[in-house]
């Protein structure tokens, strides 16, 4: 039986498997091949440790993408 947990992405509540990575969520949200940059309960995660980093029941998850200005 699977177990399920609560984290928050851009304020939206999501449901996704306990002991999942960013990476993992990312797939499932069908959101990893976009250009932005994440952070977890406001602190920038890099890229690389997006397979590496396993989210936590509450996480704050922000996706933010750049923005074109002069």
């Amino acid at each position: 039986m699977q177990e399920f947990m609560i984290v928050h992405l851009n304020g939206d509540q999501k449901s996704v498997e306990t002991n999942i990575s960013v990476n993992a969520a990312l797939d499932s949200w069908q959101l990893n091949h976009g250009k932005f940059s994440l952070a977890i309960n406001n602190e920038f995660l890099p890229r690389s440790q997006y397979s590496n980093y396993q989210l936590k029941p509450g996480d704050y998850i922000d996706l933010l993408t750049p923005v074109a200005g002069g």
